[in-house]
């Protein structure tokens, strides 16, 4: 529920929690650490899971442990005292998010302002100072304090989606999603295994256009932070809160690294480090870490990236077609994205032999017919599903902008053959 604060002008949300929610708190701590309802502020909530620890008081949520080089190191998550959001002064119609952050009496500024990495474009810069009496000439985290600055993700309820869409996304447009999609509940290498291994992926892109950024991610200062070379310590380690949302923070985790230390009163670019997972973007933007044999085997793999896709497409469930094909629906073509479009055709070929595939399973599998006592609605399903496919196939085969020679290579690459194009043509009344 939402009141109106009119002593703070801003607004003030009513949290209530099950019994059931309740009955997680274990016993020996009481249920009264976790009241059937409370009141957050919009301070609060603005930075997500910030002073999750402190309106919770479960202290163990906000610990994580790091190991290296045989040293234990406790990992703290450090909640700001405050944060506010801001919109700068845009740069060439390019909006310049930033925001402050007050913690332990001092005053963190963070802009987008252009990178000191040369072709990087805009980067996420800091600079502390103390507005306090005691004129600190340094802002010091020690090893293992990591200060949030923000959730990177997800930004709006449509970030979170099924990662066959993801997967689809990503082949419409070129692998240009790859760059800000990311995995939400386990490692999504495993959906090259099969239909059952497909899990939720966040994405922060449009899914119209180019695949770029969404509107709400542009203005979000944390997806501005650019990479180390890999041999520099990072500034910023991303986590997941309790609830599952991405943090950005701010702090050295290892104590090989030491304490981060920014003197007062100068900016500085803070920078962070994706890891192995983030080669193939790193390959594919021209900046790789890898080299010789390496790099060549992995310029290979990224290669087949697409015909790897349209084999996933194999093992595709019904549901999975259905929810892909929904995806697609939305995606408006015309001839400013006609490459896309015809990419969108071959899936979409992809998909109506899939349900080709299926149907023949099926009647192999049930030859009773649709009537059959184990249908359990599957026919209804697969018509549904059919329809919308059939329905998309149609609607590009229509557009001005896909030509003769493009159908041609659609029907190539996604080996549907002309049999199953003359299917669709003839059935676009459907």
């Amino acid at each position: 529920f939402l009141d109106d604060d009119q002593f703070e002008n801003s607004f003030v949300f009513t949290v209530s929690f099950s019994e059931e929610n309740r009955s997680l708190v274990p016993p020996f701590m009481g249920r009264s650490l976790l009241p059937a309802t409370t009141e957050i502020g919009e301070r609060v909530c603005q930075g997500g899971a910030m002073l999750y620890e402190e309106k919770c008081c479960i202290n163990s949520l906000s610990w994580w442990f790091a190991k290296t080089k045989g040293t234990i190191c406790p990992l703290r998550w450090v909640c700001p005292d405050h944060i506010e959001f801001a919109q700068l002064q845009p740069d060439r119609h390019v909006p310049r998010p930033g925001q402050t952050v007050l913690c332990r009496g001092y005053k963190i500024q963070l802009e987008t302002r252009k990178s000191s990495i040369p072709g990087a474009g805009f980067g996420a810069w800091i600079m502390c100072s103390d507005p306090t009496p005691q004129k600190r000439t340094e802002f010091r985290l020690e090893a293992g304090e990591l200060l949030d600055v923000g959730t990177y993700a997800p930004l709006q309820p449509a970030d979170y989606k099924d990662e066959v869409v993801v997967l689809v996304k990503n082949f419409i447009f070129g692998w240009e999603c790859e760059t800000w999609s990311f995995g939400a509940t386990s490692d999504t290498s495993s959906s090259r295994k099969g239909a059952a291994s497909f899990n939720k992926v966040y994405d922060i892109t449009s899914d119209s256009g180019k695949g770029k950024l969404h509107e709400f991610a542009k203005r979000n200062l944390l997806v501005y932070v650019n990479e180390t070379d890999g041999k520099s310590t990072p500034h910023i380690c991303a986590q997941t809160d309790p609830e599952g949302s991405i943090h950005y923070l701010l702090g050295h985790k290892y104590p090989a690294d030491g304490a981060l230390v920014f003197p007062v009163n100068k900016w500085y670019e803070v920078l962070i480090d994706y890891g192995s997972p983030y080669e193939d973007v790193r390959v594919r933007k021209g900046y790789s870490r890898l080299s010789g044999r390496m790099l060549k085997d992995r310029e290979k793999k990224i290669s087949e990236n697409d015909l790897e896709t349209l084999r996933d497409i194999t093992n595709f469930s019904v549901d999975d077609v259905h929810t892909a094909i929904c995806f697609i629906a939305k995606v408006e073509f015309d001839r400013s994205n006609f490459a896309e479009a015809i990419r969108t055709l071959i899936v979409s070929l992809c998909f109506y032999k899939r349900l080709m595939a299926v149907e023949q399973e099926f009647i192999l599998f049930e030859p009773s017919g649709p009537n059959s006592f184990c249908d359990n609605g599957y026919t209804t399903i697969f018509a549904n599903t059919l329809h919308l496919v059939k329905g998309q196939c149609g609607r590009l085969l229509d557009l001005e902008c896909i030509s003769a020679d493009d159908l041609k290579k659609a029907i190539v690459e996604s080996h549907a053959s002309l049999f199953y194009v003359c299917q669709l043509v003839g059935s676009k009344g459907d």
